[in-house]
């Protein structure tokens, strides 16, 4: 029954907007006012009746809807009373006489009278209509937009009015779900999917929305088993499967969910309607189809109770008692006003955390649906909108019909939820304190890169590495035979898995790292071999002087690669001294065969990692030396100089001696294999050429697979010209004293300098044109630095020390006056004036000894720094401690007084002594029987030099001259130096390192060298002009070393 209060504010509403309603009406239904009247009994009768009561009202639209003169509401319109059955039977008769009318007349009204009764009372025209009066009434923008604001606040109200009139129907169809719930009194709407197997359901509910009656009961399922929930329409349920409390909706809209292009407005949401000439309406068919299912548009309007199930369908049908509102004057007001303002306040909290929820209740207080003033309505409002709770949370507030205790659960939702958005508030802050510079610096980075990106300065995009490494992949495929089969499979997986990982991951780097190494290699790509014997000779003579032996061998390599057509397979050694050249003869032939040149040193290397590469897995790994070489020089068969090979180490990580046998081995190489790409590369076209000072410590699987050429040491005279050919040019220009023009008079050796010098200016022509031209070294003084400052083996000190000159010669230049500069004798640089320079000689003497004592013999010796000459030095002490007697005979004083040695001599060297005093005793003992010496005296030999280390068997002969020399008291000629290993029989064995001997032996002024007969072919190869002015003799045994050393007492 409708309340008096509620009539009441009804009257009231409608005589304040008299004035108003009859202007928006006109508004609305231009067309035709009168043709609107006629059309609209509904409106025509509510202008007519606008200052009489709503009871008035009501009558007047049933009489026009069902055709009647008589004034009568159904029976479904109140809420049924349990007190009075017959005027319930009445009113049941009534509905179905009513329900049951058949007239045309009657449904076209009664459809008319649903789509706008339900709906707002004066938004019932279309917009097609509306448009059409604006433009017929010619009325201005301003009267518009101020109807419409009064309309839409009008209608607001209407619509809270209206909730209060939804009918009691004692019986409804019985919809359930498992989703949220929705909650009574809030103007929004909520869709419900089914699956297109409830095709009854789907029935039942077109039929219902097609009445004057578009309501349905929401009954929440409570938990289903298994069976139930994966069935189409569980066939179980029953009245305990449901929630006691549910809510009345009405259906705004069905259809089938594939109908995409069907909107809902939700302003007016109650059902889509056309215009037909102007005043019919007629209502759209939803899609048949149902292969997707359908979905359903709900508005909850009040709670309704699950009293019984009546039919087990499908579908249910449920009876159902009505839950009103309860009075909010039956509550302590201030208990509902502290639960208001309480949840108002969380609300905002929540909304200031979360600016989803801000949206989303901005939207529905612009909507103006909920009138915060009701505590139902603001629990109902908080419930449906703010909290986050799950469905069971909230049908817990549904089935709570008290205002206290449903504003107290409500209340404890928001809270948690506040508590939670607090906490994860804190955890961002404290997140992004952590994270906030990163943060700015990668922001920061990534505009930079699209700004470059704009500019055209940058791009590096993923895109644009797939192609690079795409277009990379087809360059090398053009060229014959193209890139391996399984090098292909391998970029190919690679290029695929990049295509998925993020540009921004570590692994996108990794991989992007591995396809440029895959990509940048030079797979296909080969240099043509050169195998010009006249150019190589002229590349050899042009840069390096002498060795000749050194050179002939190699032309010899050319020439056999030029019959074969290639020249791998072959691993050049070059083993000498330091400064005689070994780097440069790898230059030389990589220029004399056009071959791309590459050099690394592996010189103190204990790390199999920088041969064959580190694996993937390691952060900032790369590939071997190798990989790299064929990266820089872009070629497959380059010539690659490994230096230092001698002096490669060993340590936790590996030997890299064993993997360099690998990499050098030519049956091996094909397919060698590194670690950071981990395919094989065919590395048998490299040309490999290594350099070390001495062979000694070079393992013998490696040493075996090479063929060694030896650079020995140059002499003085090749030293001399060295200095003039290459040296002194050299150093003038780099210290500024000649013009760049004079490299075209000196040698190309300067050319090919690491000081390329550009073409100078006019202003440094100038400047260079004041230097003398007369400024130069004599010959005597070069050869005077050779000999009494630079004795090594090489001429790397030699350019050093004339280089020293030079410079000091420049600031003379720069200091020196117009008259000085003018005098041709005071630049030209003479013996006398070296001290000036370059200090005091190093030496002042070829020799140790000028006229050596009796147990002082010349040897020679080897070491890495070229031969040199080696004293052997011996002396006597006669044996004090032993006391004689008078009795006492020669014999018995004959003792052993003993034998000592110094001067770091190794352990090879202390055995050569042994042996030596050995042979010496026994030597005496056929020459001089009588002789004693060894016997009573205590004999101490002793090599000069005594810092330096020594060691090897070839000074054997010349520490048993030394001692024979000492024991017979004669001394040996100063111009006589020996060397052999000897044996204790007395067989004098070959020793190495002849021609580094010889040069030690003339440098010192040697006119007689002892040699072991084996040596013999050594000699033979040596040049003419070192075995000038030499005599050499050759010994089998030692008898033959004695003859030439103390031939007056042969």
């Amino acid at each position: 029954m409708q309340s008096n209060t509620t009539r009441g504010f009804f009257r009231s509403f409608l005589a304040r907007s008299d004035s108003v309603l009859a202007k928006q009406y006109q508004i609305r239904h231009s067309v035709s006012f009168q043709k609107s009247r006629a059309s609209i009994p509904w409106s025509s009768s509510l202008i007519a009746v606008r200052d009489k009561n709503s009871l008035l009202l009501q009558q007047r639209a049933f009489s026009a809807s069902s055709g009647d003169s008589k004034a009568r509401k159904p029976s479904w319109w109140d809420k049924p009373n349990d007190s009075s059955k017959e005027k319930a039977k009445k009113n049941s008769e009534n509905d179905k006489t009513v329900d049951e009318a058949p007239s045309t007349k009657r449904s076209s009204i009664s459809s008319s009278l649903r789509k706008r009764g339900r709906g707002r009372i004066f938004s019932g025209s279309s917009r097609r209509q509306q448009q059409t009066s604006n433009a017929q009434n010619g009325k201005d923008a301003m009267s518009n937009a101020s109807g419409n604001t009064s309309l839409a606040k009008l209608n607001n109200q209407i619509d809270s009015i209206r909730a209060q009139y939804v009918p009691y129907l004692p019986e409804v169809l019985l919809v359930p779900h498992n989703d949220r719930p929705l909650f009574p009194g809030l103007n929004y709407v909520s869709s419900f999917e089914f699956s297109g197997a409830q095709k009854a359901l789907f029935d039942a509910l077109s039929e219902i929305k097609a009445s004057d009656k578009p309501y349905i009961g929401l009954f929440k399922e409570k938990d289903l088993d298994e069976e139930d929930q994966n069935s189409a329409y569980p066939p179980s349920l029953n009245r305990d499967s449901f929630h006691d409390v549910g809510v009345l909706a009405e259906i705004i809209d069905l259809r089938s969910i594939q109908d995409d292009n069907a909107q809902v407005d939700f302003q007016t949401p109650y059902t889509k309607v056309e215009v037909i000439d102007d005043t019919v309406e007629k209502e759209e068919t939803v899609k048949d189809s149902l292969e997707n299912g359908f979905r359903v548009f709900l508005k909850a309007h009040r709670r309704i109770g699950l009293d019984d199930i009546i039919e087990n369908g499908p579908p249910l049908r449920a009876k159902i008692d009505h839950i009103d509102e309860p009075d909010r004057r039956n509550y302590d007001q201030d208990i509902l006003q502290g639960y208001a303002k309480e949840i108002t306040s969380t609300i905002s909290g929540i909304i200031k955390l979360n600016p989803i929820m801000h949206e989303h209740a901005g939207m529905i207080q612009v909507a103006g649906s909920v009138n915060m003033t009701w505590p139902g309505l603001i629990a109902d409002f908080a419930a449906a909108y703010v909290a986050q709770a799950n469905p069971v949370e909230l049908q817990e507030v549904l089935d709570t019909v008290d205002l206290d205790k449903r504003l107290e659960r409500v209340l404890i939702l928001l809270k948690k939820e506040l508590q939670s958005g607090q906490v994860q508030s804190d955890i961002n802050r404290k997140v992004d304190e952590k994270i906030g510079a990163n943060q700015r610096r990668y922001v920061l980075m990534e505009r930079l890169k699209e700004i470059k990106k704009e500019l055209g300065m940058e791009t590096d995009d993923k895109e644009g590495f797939m192609s690079k490494f795409r277009n990379r992949v087809i360059e090398l495929n053009k060229v014959e035979p193209g890139i391996p089969m399984e090098t292909q499979n391998v970029i190919d997986e690679e290029l695929s898995k990049m295509e998925t990982l993020e540009k921004n991951s570590a692994e996108f780097h990794m991989s992007r790292s591995y396809l440029e190494w895959l990509t940048c290699l030079p797979w296909t790509y080969f240099s043509k071999d050169n195998f010009d014997l006249l150019k190589a000779s002229e590349v050899l003579d042009r840069d390096h002087y002498g060795l000749k032996d050194v050179k002939e061998r190699i032309l010899e390599f050319i020439a056999v690669g030029n019959l074969r057509g290639s020249v791998q397979g072959k691993i050049l050694l070059l083993v000498g001294p330091p400064g005689v050249g070994k780097t440069s003869i790898g230059k030389s032939i990589a220029e004399a065969l056009d071959r791309k040149f590459y050099r690394f040193s592996v010189g103190g290397l204990s790390d199999v990692s920088e041969i064959k590469g580190h694996r993937r897995t390691y952060v900032g790994a790369m590939p071997g030396k190798m990989i790299q070489c064929l990266k820089t020089t872009n070629v497959s068969n380059p010539l690659v100089l490994v230096d230092e090979i001698d002096k490669m180490g060993t340590g936790i990580r590996g030997d890299p001696a064993s993997a360099l046998l690998e990499l050098l081995d030519p049956s091996q190489n094909t397919s060698f294999m590194d670690h950071y790409l981990d395919v094989p590369f065919d590395a048998s076209k490299v040309l490999f050429v290594c350099t070390a000072n001495t062979t000694d410590t070079i393992p013998g699987p490696l040493l075996d697979r090479m063929e060694v050429i030896r650079l020995s040491g140059y002499d003085l005279p090749e030293k001399v010209a060295i200095a003039q050919q290459y040296l002194e040019p050299r150093a003038k220009l780099e210290s500024g004293v000649t013009i760049a023009e004079s490299k075209s008079e000196s040698s190309t050796e300067c050319k090919n300098s690491e000081n390329k010098n550009a073409e100078p200016t006019a202003e440094e022509i100038d400047k260079i044109k004041k230097v003398p031209s007369t400024i130069k070294l004599e010959t005597g003084a070069i050869e005077a630095l050779a000999r009494w400052y630079c004795r090594e083996a090489g001429v790397r000190k030699l350019e050093q020390h004339i280089e020293r000159i030079y410079r000091k010669m420049a600031l003379k230049v720069l200091r020196a006056t117009e008259e000085e500069l003018n005098n041709p004798e005071e630049w030209t640089i003479s013996e006398t004036q070296l001290s000036d320079y370059v200090g005091k000689p190093q030496f002042t003497s070829d020799r140790l000894f000028e006229t050596p004592p009796p147990g002082v013999v010349m040897g020679l010796a080897w070491t890495n720094f070229g031969g040199s000459a080696l004293y052997i030095e011996s002396t006597n002490l006669k044996n004090a401690n032993r006391q004689t007697s008078g009795d006492e005979t020669t014999e018995s004083r004959k003792v052993d007084g003993g034998f000592f040695v110094t001067g770091q001599l190794g352990d090879v060297m202390k055995e050569s002594t042994r042996i030596a005093l050995t042979h010496a005793k026994h030597k005496l003992q056929e020459i001089a029987p009588q002789n004693d010496f060894f016997e009573v005296n205590q004999i101490h030999m002793h090599t000069p030099e005594g810092a330096t280390p020594k060691d090897g068997p070839s000074a054997g002969v010349t520490m048993t001259t030394a001692l024979l020399s000492l024991a017979q008291n004669r001394a040996v000629s100063p111009d006589l130096a020996m060397t052999g290993e000897l044996s204790l029989t007395g067989m004098v064995l070959p020793v190495g390192g002849i021609k580094e001997k010889v040069i030690a032996a003339r440098r010192s002024g040697v006119k007689i060298i002892i040699l072991p007969d084996e040596n013999r072919r050594d000699v033979d190869e040596l040049a003419d002009y070192l075995k000038e002015g030499v005599s050499f003799y050759f010994a089998k045994t030692y008898d033959d070393v004695y003859k030439v050393a103390f031939p007056e007492l042969d």
